[in-house]
């Protein structure tokens, strides 16, 4: 009970719980407000919440379980940081972590810093990366899994369930509901916010040494003209399609963050080009 309470203290301590000061406006249908052609959508669901008040704006199946993908990367980064990594020391990739999928590509045993294997997980989308964050949390899988699956519950996600962090496992499910309270809490850290949002990682391993690069799966990084990305993750297996989760303020205009989840596109580009029309269509249509 003592480890439980101390787990849910640490994550109120990493990730700030406390309510923001001050009122909060809620957003209201404009005079002009035309509901959003769900036809338009390749997604087998979606929703937009305001992020601040945290109404929800538009949904679509918004408790269809569906195959998270590597969004479950968000929950291993939520658990790993919620057990204190040290974040400068050694770490290194071995062979057990491998599990197939998008991998750091390097040889068992390389050895480079913790932060190096978290960027790698959660910028580049690496599986291995993802496996060795576990696997250096000291928890063990089964007990890692265990409080990812305790977060969820401590968080109200009540339609998803984690069977390991990479996403491979096609059992990982959850729903655009349930993702968006993940992102909400997750993006709040600024570990896992600076990693969801750096286009490039630039390192260096230490042994054998070589420089390595990994680029975020997240081509709304690249420039929007309209979408500023506070946060982000992609997903994909055949299972699910194409996933999608994003935190997003507009790149020009004063407007209020949303949390934009697309799961189930039909191709990688219709994720993004899904949730940015309707996260545009959502500032154009309600007033704060």
């Amino acid at each position: 009970m003592k480890r439980i309470i101390s787990i849910i203290l640490i994550g109120a301590f990493c990730f700030g719980l406390a309510a923001p000061a001050g009122a909060v406006v809620v957003p209201e249908k404009n005079a002009s407000f035309k509901e959003y052609p769900v036809k338009n959508l390749t997604a087998n669901s979606a929703i937009v919440v305001d992020r601040a008040s945290k109404k929800v704006l538009f949904s679509h199946n918004h408790d269809l379980p569906w195959v998270a993908a590597s969004l479950t990367k968000i929950m291993s980064a939520v658990v790993f940081i919620e057990h204190n990594p040290s974040w400068y020391s050694t770490a290194n990739i071995l062979s057990a972590d491998e599990v197939g999928g998008g991998r750091l590509r390097v040889a068992s045993g390389a050895l480079m810093t913790v932060k190096d294997v978290f960027f790698s997980a959660i910028t580049g989308s690496a599986n291995n990366c993802a496996m060795a964050m576990m696997r250096l949390s000291g928890l063990g899988q089964d007990h890692f899994v265990a409080m990812m699956n305790f977060r969820a519950w401590i968080l109200g996600m009540k339609n998803s369930r984690f069977y390991e962090p990479s996403g491979m496992d096609v059992r990982n499910v959850t729903t655009v509901d349930d993702m968006a309270i993940l992102a909400d809490y997750a993006f709040n850290n600024g570990w896992i916010r600076r990693a969801a949002t750096t286009f490039w990682y630039k390192f260096n391993v230490i042994s054998p040494e070589m420089d390595k690069s990994v680029k975020n799966t997240n081509d709304l990084l690249i420039y929007d003209p309209d979408l500023y990305i506070t946060g982000g993750k992609t997903g994909y297996l055949d299972e699910s399609l194409y996933n999608l989760v994003i935190t997003t303020k507009h790149m020009r205009e004063t407007r209020p963050e949303l949390i934009v989840i697309v799961l189930g596109s039909d191709t990688r580009q219709q994720s993004f080009d899904e949730a940015k029309s309707l996260a545009l269509w959502m500032w154009d249509n309600y007033d704060w």
